[in-house]
């Protein structure tokens, strides 16, 4: 029984010696597939920085939105408030003028003037407090003094 060559096949002993050299291999690896990767992650990256940018965008837009329609009805509040109270006085100077009456009408006149005296101030109450409201919102919210 012989000895295997190196190529497989049995060697007899009266075969020619066969040469032997070192062996020395260079393995050379080259990652394709981490290129493709990196590029996609900094796309990534990009499309996710854009897509943030549009959402506070969004956010930024919706708050300006949102101060500028209390802004709008602070506004109406305040009109309204202006006007119940000239109301108020307007109320207030027929009452007056009709202080020294005693005639039926003029009482009756008089209790619907209390009771329209009444709801109004009830009114100027409520609408002071939503303005109050709504400068406070706008403090908070807005660094609006």
């Amino acid at each position: 029984m012989g000895r295997r060559g190196v190529n497989g096949n049995r060697e007899t002993h009266d075969s020619v010696p066969v040469r032997r050299y070192p062996y020395a291999g260079v393995t050379v690896t080259y990652d394709l597939g981490r290129r493709a990767a990196n590029k996609h992650y900094d796309a990534s990256l990009e499309a996710y920085a854009t897509w943030k940018r549009a959402q506070v965008g969004d956010v930024i837009q919706n708050v300006q939105a949102q101060h500028g329609v209390v802004i709008k009805i602070l506004k109406v509040q305040q009109d309204e408030l202006k006007a119940l109270t000239v109301q108020d006085v307007k109320i207030v100077d027929t009452m007056a003028s009709i202080a020294d009456s005693s005639t039926t009408a003029a009482l009756v006149f008089r209790n619907q003037l209390r009771a329209d005296e009444f709801l109004l101030r009830v009114q100027i109450l409520d609408t002071t407090f939503r303005v109050a409201s709504l400068q406070r919102y706008l403090y908070n919210n807005f660094d609006v003094k």
